[in-house]
């Protein structure tokens, strides 16, 4: 895992990874089951899972640079409406479904599937698992839920720290 910056929060777990609001470029890589789940995150995200779900959603422009590959599992991305991308997505065994309109173009490929097209911009956008299904949807502002609560006995979520706060006076003495 390599993030620059978390104004947000981030929290890991054994087979989970969630976070929302990160800053910079995400590096996710994992030859361990685990299910990734992150909202709003700028600058590029490259995720690598031998077995798990991806789930990522942008509310936010402009969008990242986005490469999922998933071995064993589904990937799901929520765009806003108005994202601006390219975007190759394939299946080798699952389907694909798209909540976006003619522009990215649904085909078949023996037992898989690919969803491909431009929604106008260049950013490029790629997903692909060996085995699972692929969904694109749209987001809007305040569609993002936020990261599951940690465990009682599970590990701390790691948030961004507080400001610092003013130094406090020693008590005054009193006198009679």
């Amino acid at each position: 895992l390599r993030l620059e910056r978390v104004p947000g929060e981030l929290q890991l777990g054994l087979s989970t990874l969630s976070g929302t609001n990160l800053v910079g470029s995400l590096v996710v890589k994992t030859t361990k089951p685990k299910d990734v789940r992150l909202s709003d995150v700028t600058d590029s995200v490259s995720i690598d899972v031998e077995e798990g779900d991806v789930e990522l959603t942008q509310t936010k422009l402009p969008m990242p640079k986005v490469d999922v590959r998933v071995h064993s599992g589904s990937v799901e991305l929520a765009l806003p409406s108005a994202a601006k991308c390219t975007l190759n997505a394939s299946t080798s065994h699952g389907e694909v479904s798209n909540d976006f309109d003619d522009r990215l173009k649904q085909s078949t490929d023996g037992q898989g599937a690919k969803l491909a097209g431009s929604l106008g911009g260049a950013t490029e956008i790629k997903l692909s698992t060996d085995r699972g299904g692929i969904t694109i949807r749209k987001s809007g502002p305040g569609m993002v839920e936020p990261p599951a609560p940690p465990a009682a006995s599970g590990p701390k979520a790691l948030r961004a720290p507080n400001a610092p706060k003013a130094p406090i006076a020693p008590p005054e003495k009193v006198t009679n």
